[in-house]
């Protein structure tokens, strides 16, 4: 209420003010405040917003150096803020052959042959995004289909989800792999009947070749960093949270950090490890965490990575799989192991973030916390568990009970592909209650968005589209260009409901709440501004629209040309 108050106070004509640097006007200022009110000017001085108001309020802040931007009509909003992303590999991915949204086997099979006949230079030919559609019936693709794409080098391919890739011989036979070469711990090899690897790889496995990859140096790290930064900017993305860093991504933010080129408010999770001990680790994390303690940048975060994913039965479910009976998925670090890491973390006074994808691993993490507090008392903690795929219903009162900040990629919420392989594998009745989003509302939750790019979209814009409808963007199925229903439409939210969670909700996730995520007196000049007013088209036209310009800290760091 009393930013309210100032807010008017400062519009008054009488009161003597200094100029600012930059004004908005004549716009539709979507503010996110308490009251999620509207406004049509907002003025900036340094890197703070001071005034937020009419078209009369704000003429006091113009003198002759004041950069005055008419939004014509165009829609002002807080800078997006992203719970869940993998920056480093986002950048990294953005220099290699993206396969994404590839349904035609032959559309596949010509891009990576085009690709690695253009790149002879490359020692190995690397690439992402491909999804199991263009290899049905079996939906695996096999070692010799890559083999005769690149007979001559290795090659290795992410899928869409991350947690599978597919290698040609030359990659598996200097990575060693054979026929007996065992399944790593938490990992799948598949392979041919007679025993031999046939080229696809999950979770741990994969580590067997990635390992083989010529390493990057820590220049191409900085460089990776940077564009990711920038396309970010492109997108109106101002905060996010690093889903899992490491000591040489780490290097790359404090070098871009010394440079003045960090143009985002981070917090990086540093990536706690299954395959190390837990003392050395949490070490080294606490040395981390006091070198990494930068205006925009922030190591006070842990990543625990509790699961795979239900599409490949390496997700840890609470009863088996539907299509895979003998199986309840994979839980990557034992209960018990979990209640003593995220006791210590706790305790230590990092944020706590995990990759929980089922009902299993979402209740063994809800579980620890819930140890936490009873062993070290309550704290304003803030942890958070990203994508939630399926959660039991009994456990999603226990966010909001215990603090814990549900935390989805709101684009997977729709019946795409990959959501009907999920509904094969555990059945109807379970897939019923995939990404129950507005469960989490109901109950009174914080729930935020991360997009886990690079696996998918950046675009905030998409993600707020497919929350408000749950259909594929502009209502059409890429897979076989039908339009498509919306699924699940009592699990859908209002445009309110999908901005806060990419605006205020996420940055009360990052403890920022009182400083960005909406427009307020006082608060950093975070913004960005659309050119359209969401509000007033059609949810189906909102993945459409441009973003013209992004403020960050008070500096324009993106103009759409």
């Amino acid at each position: 209420m009393w930013r309210l108050v100032f807010s008017v106070l400062l519009a008054l004509p009488s009161l003597s003010v200094s100029a600012a640097d930059i004004v908005f006007r004549n716009g539709d200022v979507y503010t996110v405040d308490a009251t999620r009110s509207w406004a049509s000017a907002v003025a900036i001085e340094g890197n703070q917003i001071v005034y937020v108001g009419g078209e009369d309020g704000v003429q006091s802040f113009i003198n002759e150096n004041t950069d005055v931007i008419d939004l014509d009509g165009r829609m002002l909003l807080p800078g997006f803020h992203d719970g869940h992303l993998h920056p480093m590999g986002g950048g990294e991915a953005l220099s290699k052959l993206a396969l994404d949204g590839v349904y035609d086997r032959e559309d596949l099979f010509s891009r990576i042959q085009t690709y690695a006949e253009a790149n002879p230079e490359l020692p190995w030919v690397l690439g992402q995004g491909w999804i199991e559609a263009p290899f049905l019936p079996a939906g695996v693709p096999n070692k010799q289909m890559l083999d005769r794409l690149v007979p001559d080098r290795p090659a290795f391919f992410y899928n869409a989800s991350h947690h599978q890739a597919w290698a040609n011989s030359k990659a598996l036979e200097i990575a060693g792999i054979t026929a007996a070469t065992p399944d790593p711990e938490n990992g799948v090899i598949d392979r041919e009947e007679d025993g031999t690897p046939s080229g696809s790889l999950h979770e741990s496995a994969m580590d067997l070749v990635r390992t083989h990859v010529p390493e990057t140096t820590d220049q191409d790290r900085v460089v990776s960093v940077g564009q990711a930064l920038d396309t970010m900017a492109r997108y109106g993305i101002t905060a996010f949270m690093d889903a899992g860093s490491s000591p040489e991504s780490e290097r790359a933010f404090s070098t871009l950090h010394n440079q003045g080129a960090v143009t985002a408010r981070a917090v990086l999770c540093q990536r706690f490890h299954e395959d190390i001990d837990d003392e050395t680790q949490i070490a080294a994390m606490l040395v981390r965490r006091q070198q990494l303690d930068h205006e925009f940048l922030r190591a006070t975060c842990v990543k625990l990575m509790l699961d795979g994913i239900v599409e490949h039965h390496t997700s840890a479910l609470l009863e088996p799989y539907a299509d895979k009976p003998e199986s309840r998925g994979m839980i990557f670090m034992q209960p018990d192991r979990v209640n003593r890491v995220v006791e210590k973390l706790d305790a230590l006074g990092f944020q706590i973030h995990v990759h929980s994808i089922a009902d299993r691993s979402t209740r063994v993490a809800l579980d620890a916390f819930e140890n936490a507090i009873r062993v070290n008392g309550f704290r304003d903690a803030r942890p958070t568990q990203a994508h939630l795929q399926l959660v039991n219903p009994a456990d999603i009162p226990r966010f909001r009970a215990l603090g814990v900040i549900p935390n989805i990629s709101p684009i997977w919420m729709r019946l795409d592909f990959w959501e009907q392989m999920a509904i094969d594998a555990i059945g109807p009745e379970r897939g019923a209650q995939l990404f129950n989003a507005q469960d989490y509302l109901r109950h009174g939750g914080n729930l935020v968005w991360g997009t886990d790019w690079s696996v998918t979209s950046l675009a905030p814009l998409e993600g707020i589209e497919t929350a408000v409808t749950r259909r594929h963007l502009g209502g059409v199925n890429p897979g076989n260009m039908q339009t498509d229903k919306t699924w699940m439409p009592d699990q859908t939210l209002n445009l309110e409901q999908a901005i806060a969670a990419y605006t205020i909700q996420g940055a009360y996730l990052m403890h920022m709440e009182d400083k960005t995520g909406s427009i307020e007196v006082g608060k950093f000049a975070d913004l960005v501004v659309l050119e359209e007013n969401l509000f007033e088209i059609p949810a189906l036209e909102i993945h459409s629209v441009n973003t013209d310009l992004t403020v960050f800290d008070g500096q324009i760091i993106y103009r759409r040309q």
